[in-house]
């Protein structure tokens, strides 16, 4: 009967102490700081519309150059969109503007 009294005695007198002084330097710590929030339309509309190669209506050879043509264009274009898209998500990334400026120059 004495041991189970000591024990109820220890706890009152070290534990529930402790435990009290836990929760009070626990409401002393900082403040969490503010996250900013994120846009809600990260990357613009226009530049998510799919790429469409244009009509293939060739009926000669003398139309293939015409229609590879058109092609460059369309690739360049959808490019073009998607290092748009690469400088919005990543604006801090200096390598897409370099490989870009590389591409200008040649």
């Amino acid at each position: 009967m004495l041991s189970v009294r000591n024990s109820a005695m220890l706890w009152r007198r070290t534990v529930v102490p402790v435990s009290l002084c836990l929760l009070m330097l626990s409401a002393c710590s900082e403040r969490p700081s503010v996250v900013p929030l994120a846009p809600e339309i990260l990357v613009p509309r226009n530049l998510l519309t799919p790429c469409l190669a244009p009509d293939f209506n060739v009926k000669t050879w003398g139309d293939y150059p015409d229609y590879v043509a058109r092609l460059h264009l369309v690739l360049a274009k959808c490019n073009s969109t998607i290092t748009v898209i690469t400088e919005l998500l990543y604006p801090f990334n200096e390598t897409s503007s370099e490989k870009s400026n590389i591409r200008e120059s040649k």
